[in-house]
């Protein structure tokens, strides 16, 4: 028992450092690979399997970029005139949704993911094949034995899925602040962190509670239903306000 773990542990330590290193070094023109990685850690931290689909990670990096786009409208490159093609699928869905249900509010991926097109699902991992799936390995000329690739059959084999379950917490940690880096070089918008943090693994959106607002609510009771209604108004459209600026998922997992 003690050499199984000890021989584990081997595998563990330089595996783990080869991938931190290429999340926290590596090469980024926008925030592709940290989708990819984030998407295999989920899979793994889910089912712990090592041959994944592309199809298969492809509707979990559409979620991070809907949330992202639909709370936040972040941008996910330094180039504003030329969007990545994914933020473009992604707006492209967007925009159906809103015409389709005729309205402007922001709605997590979960409560719609069994409305996405599937060939949105099949575009999106033509991407991640031309794109990131290989470019992801490559740091400083180096190419690091994280995963091998099938590009004919869009699927990679995950060497230690069990090792990434076991770190996923450190991953996502890691993921998420070098995400949250690239995002504000790109896009300027404050507290971006807690935004990724925010919607992070199927997490909603929730505002915060109003309870430092009760002294004022019960104030507006004596006063009449116009004011109050007035008052009222204005005090959600705060809480909203607050609560898109400070803390929110859209969703990154």
């Amino acid at each position: 028992m003690i050499i199984v773990c000890l021989d584990k542990f081997k595998i563990m330590k330089p595996y783990i450092n080869n991938l931190l290193e290429l999340i926290n070094n590596g090469e980024m023109d926008n925030t592709y690979k940290m989708s990819w990685i984030k998407s295999i850690v989920e899979v793994c931290e889910k089912h712990c399997k090592e041959e994944i689909h592309f199809d298969e990670l492809s509707p979990i990096i559409f979620k991070y970029y809907w949330n992202q786009t639909i709370f936040f409208n972040l941008y996910q490159s330094a180039n504003k005139k030329k969007k990545p093609k994914i933020i473009q699928y992604v707006e492209e869905e967007i925009e159906s949704y809103k015409e389709k249900y005729n309205t402007s509010q922001p709605i997590t991926y979960i409560r719609l993911r069994d409305s996405i097109r599937q060939t949105v699902i099949k575009k999106i991992s033509t991407v991640l094949k031309e794109n990131v799936s290989w470019r992801f390995l490559i740091l400083n000329k180096k190419e690091y034995d994280i995963y091998s690739l099938d590009l004919e059959n869009k699927t990679i084999k995950v060497k230690h899925p069990d090792v990434i379950k076991e770190y996923s917490d450190i991953l996502h940690q890691a993921i998420n602040y070098r995400w949250s880096q690239k995002l504000e070089d790109y896009d300027g918008s404050p507290r971006i962190c807690k935004k990724i943090k925010g919607i992070d693994r199927d997490q909603t959106p929730k505002r915060k509670p109003l309870k430092k607002f009760h002294k004022y609510l019960d104030k507006s009771k004596r006063r009449s239903n116009t004011i109050q209604s007035t008052f009222l108004n204005r005090l959600v459209c705060t809480s909203s306000l607050k609560t898109s600026v400070c803390s929110v998922f859209l969703c990154i997992s």
